[in-house]
């Protein structure tokens, strides 16, 4: 199986397997979209 883009990238830079790395690339939007959901807003405007 072909890892995702996002999760290789993000092990390349920092070493870290990343749990995107098992998920297809279909699915990624939506687990993204679900983490995302759970972040405060004051975090995400401070950034």
């Amino acid at each position: 199986m072909r890892q995702p883009l996002l999760p290789q990238e993000l092990r390349r830079q920092t070493g870290y397997p990343h749990e995107l790395a098992g998920l297809p690339d279909e699915r990624m939007e939506a687990y993204l979209r679900s983490r995302l959901a759970e972040v405060p807003i004051e975090q995400l405007v401070a950034m």
